[in-house]
């Protein structure tokens, strides 16, 4: 029966388990890898979900496929389900191929799904299309934001400060006491606009002469 209830599970992507709740089988998510231009395709897993679902139609396709009365049927799924209920930490139910039963050191029932074949899965390659004008989501850093956010904040002019009046005053400042500076060194050989070495004048010859 095992068997069946795998198969009923993975043709309706579920199968309820009276009196415990059901299993659904959750397509999972793609991964993608940007830095190898892969992706790897989603993988299902099977959860157990504490929430009964209507058993008619899983109890009509056991008794079809066992040929066997409703009553009959009804007692083998509800043993099944007490096995489940009646679990300890650490052991263990399967349930076909498609993974087991087991009970956590919590107590709280679980079921572990069967690893599929990576082969099933394999890598494909990726390549990443962005159309002019469309908006896509973009990560950076551990901010999701979009691309037309972030056209406008790249394309964004930075801020030009402007020359203010005590930067002037600042700038002659500098300059007043660089002159300063300058003139100071230079005093001691030259004047500023000219030699600093004073100029004899030339002394008159004598326009006679004293006889004894």
């Amino acid at each position: 029966m095992e068997q069946l209830m795998a198969a009923y599970l993975f043709s309706n992507g579920h199968c309820p388990l009276p009196g415990i709740g059901s299993l659904q089988i959750h397509a999972g998510s793609a991964k993608a890898f940007y830095a190898n231009n892969s992706i790897l395709g989603p993988q299902p897993e099977i959860r157990l979900v504490n929430k009964e679902e209507n058993a008619t139609s899983f109890l009509h396709y056991l008794i079809r496929k066992l040929e066997l009365n409703e009553q009959v049927v009804i007692t083998m799924v509800g043993d099944f389900c007490a096995k489940i209920n009646h679990l300890d930490f650490g052991e263990e139910l399967s349930l076909a191929d498609a993974g087991f039963f087991m009970r956590t050191k919590e107590g709280t029932l679980k079921f572990h799904s069967a690893v599929v074949p990576a082969s099933f899965f394999p890598e494909l390659p990726l390549e990443r299309i962005s159309q002019p004008g469309s908006i896509h989501q973009v990560r950076v850093g551990d901010t999701e934001t979009t691309s037309d956010v972030m056209t406008e904040y790249l394309n964004e002019a930075p801020p030009v400060k402007k020359f203010t009046w005590w930067m002037a005053a600042l700038l002659l400042l500098f300059l007043s006491i660089g002159l300063i500076i300058f003139y100071q060194q230079a005093a001691s050989h030259q004047e500023l606009w000219g030699n600093s070495q004073p100029i004899k004048p030339p002394q008159p010859s004598s326009s006679y002469q004293i006889v004894n």
